[in-house]
């Protein structure tokens, strides 16, 4: 009997380096929960800048590590920090040979659901957002051991998006070039073009974050730029 046919599935992410220890240990958890994937047609990959050494957490876990990306906000704009762009770390999961491939936040819980998600459903394109909950460590989420907190279900942002290959093939050029990462809007952004220009798509509240305090800041350089994008999609959408 022949086994059945998986979908290939490419998760990529942009491991950050923190200084705060507590936003360290959320994301090398999350790491710990990607590591658990089924490896037969899950393929985790971390995108770096051009010559950034691998970190040590992404080879205990078996996650792909690849320092392929050109473009740095903090030489093209000026940005304070190196954040990277979302549609060169997409483009370039497109170049992998799979059926699905997406793009979470380094510090989100992946619940192993979402992968037979993919293996059960035929969307064309999928927006996740989460559930902040509790501290925990990565094999007990993986065994459904942890709690949200209070309100945890009402962040109203998305932290992870994914499209079928075939879809992102005729569609790429409808999303911008040019948004940042790791600052605000970029996500608003991505899922209005989703809820405009996709006719079979998901959205669903599926992915886990422990909780923290956040502070985003609407005046850095990053921020003007994905605000500014924003605004512009804004007049084409209404």
């Amino acid at each position: 009997m022949e086994s059945e046919h998986k979908k290939q599935i490419v998760v990529a992410f942009s491991y950050v380096n923190y200084v705060n220890n507590r936003r360290k240990i959320a994301q090398d958890t999350a790491m710990g929960v990607i590591g658990m994937r089924p490896r037969s047609h899950v393929s985790a990959v971390s995108f770096d800048f051009v010559n950034s050494p691998k970190p040590k957490i992404l080879q205990e876990h078996r996650i792909h590590h690849l320092p392929i990306l050109k473009r740095d906000s903090s030489k093209l704009i000026n940005n304070t920090r190196r954040l990277p762009y979302i549609k060169e770390i997409l483009d370039n999961c497109n170049k992998v040979t799979c059926d699905i491939f997406g793009y979470v936040n380094s510090d989100i819980l992946i619940p192993m659901r979402v992968y037979d998600k993919f293996q059960a459903s035929d969307f064309d394109a999928y927006i996740f957002s989460r559930t902040d909950i509790g501290e925990v460590e990565d094999y007990n989420f993986v065994n459904g051991k942890f709690k949200a907190i209070y309100g945890g279900d009402h962040h109203c942002g998305a932290d992870g998006f994914f499209f079928k290959k075939s879809w992102w093939d005729v569609n790429r050029d409808k999303f911008p070039d040019d948004l940042i990462l790791g600052s605000t809007e970029w996500d608003t952004c991505y899922r209005t073009i989703i809820k405009n220009e996709c006719r079979n798509y998901l959205e669903e509240r599926c992915l886990y974050h422990v909780y923290h305090d956040q502070t985003w800041t609407l005046t850095s350089p990053c921020a003007l730029n994905n605000i500014k994008i924003m605004e512009e999609l804004n007049k084409v959408y209404g």
